[in-house]
């Protein structure tokens, strides 16, 4: 039997002769340590894309619509198996506690996405509100006339008809048919009227409207505590002081020490012009308190904008003696900062819920809130540009602002 080549096919079973051993020790199998292959960031620029429901590079002016396509079209079209249609009911305290649960999905998914790819996500409102609402504790300042419970839900109403009148009809019917007394007929009549008008949002509530979605920086009065960032959808409310109006009477007369309400307070802004510009303003008042919506009032205004009301404190004098009056301001911005100049501490109230209430709160300030993926590949292009605030890389192909997409009938009408 030839000794290089064994009979029974075992090889390497006998001596191999010197003149082969650097022929044999080639052929030998060699494993070397695992590398993992990490995906490039260039891999995850379709998946972040999708991810921010189609909007554009960079949305500005009115966010009203849906409209176009993206800037860069994606490298690779990802078909998504499966579709998630969340439908919520509840008030804004709902709403302001689904933001938080939407921004911490972002935030996992522009690290890894994961649910990205193989879902498509939709949301859908129904609002509903009970006869006394349990709001904020802050609803006995001076500017609680302005708050009600679902002012997301009546803006929807006003901008989209048949929103307000298939979707909020049913926002005292609800709690009206929860608590009548239950029987085998009434019972599954209308639960099935209740359904199918649902059923019938889901179906046919195919155009969406982007709201913005607020982040604010809160500063305490102890210094060594870092300071606190959340987000807000709807309302920030601030109360400087336990403000009574029966009890602190703004009208004084011919006192000698006359103890003012409220709180001197520096606002920093960018005030919104018609012409849709940004002037920066500073400007500082006696306040007790202020409140930022996010919604607006009306329908021609434009969604991407703050508007801050402000209760001013304002000295008079007149033939009877000194006195106050409340002055009612209104600021429209997209960036504030509210210091306390005599380090007085103020409450902080989000999206009306008495849950997200921050105490001993010096100073705030509000901004957009930026989409995950945005700031995920800004910071990454930092560490290997030039700083500056230019969008390098793919950060300027992605959405910057953080926006809740709600679906409805017809989207904006007028």
């Amino acid at each position: 039997v030839d000794r290089r080549r064994p009979a029974l096919g075992i090889e390497r079973d006998l001596p191999v002769p010197d003149d082969e051993a650097p022929e044999a020790e080639h052929s030998r199998l060699q494993r070397k340590g695992g590398v993992k292959k990490r995906g490039s960031t260039l891999d995850c620029l379709p998946l972040l894309q999708t991810g921010s429901n189609g909007q554009e590079a960079k949305p500005a002016g009115k966010l009203h619509r849906k409209c176009g396509s993206s800037v860069m079209e994606p490298i690779a079209q990802i078909q998504r198996l499966h579709k998630a249609q969340v439908v919520v009911l509840g008030d804004d305290r709902v709403l302001g506690r689904l933001v938080q649960a939407y921004y911490s999905l972002r935030k996992r998914e522009s690290r890894r996405a994961y649910l990205t790819p193989r879902l498509k996500v939709q949301f859908y409102y129904v609002p509903l509100m009970e006869e006394q609402p349990s709001s904020c504790p802050m609803e006995e300042s001076a500017l609680a006339d302005q708050t009600e419970p679902c002012e997301l839900a009546a803006y929807l109403g006003r901008v989209d008809p048949w929103y307000e009148s298939n979707v909020n009809t049913l926002c005292h019917m609800i709690p009206k048919l929860a608590t009548m007394p239950s029987t085998p007929s009434k019972t599954s009549v209308s639960d099935m009227f209740i359904m199918d008008v649902i059923a019938y949002y889901v179906r046919l509530g195919l155009q969406p409207i982007y709201f913005q979605v607020y982040t604010v920086k809160l500063f305490f009065t102890n210094e060594g505590l870092e300071p606190a960032e959340d987000i807000f959808l709807v309302e920030l409310q601030v109360t400087l002081e336990e403000f009574d109006p029966s009890r602190d009477n703004l009208l004084m007369k011919k006192k000698t020490t006359v103890e003012v309400p409220g709180t001197d307070i520096t606002l920093m802004y960018k005030k919104v012009l018609l012409s849709n510009r940004e002037k920066e303003e500073t400007a500082s008042l006696r306040s007790t308190g202020l409140v930022m919506k996010a919604v607006p009032s009306n329908e021609t205004e434009d969604l991407v904008c703050l508007n801050v009301n402000t209760a001013e404190i304002v000295k008079t004098a007149n033939l009877s003696g000194r006195s106050y009056s409340l002055v009612t301001n209104k600021i429209r911005t997209r960036n504030i900062k509210m210091q306390s100049t005599d380090q007085k501490s103020f409450t902080v109230c989000l999206d009306k819920d008495s849950r997200r209430v921050y105490k001993n709160v010096t100073g705030i300030e509000v901004f957009p809130c930026l989409e995950p993926s945005y700031c995920l590949q800004k910071t990454r292009a930092r560490r290997i540009s030039l700083p500056g605030d230019e969008d390098v890389g793919l950060a300027k192909y992605l959405p910057k602002s953080l926006l809740l997409p709600i679906n409805t009938f017809a989207g904006i009408t007028q």
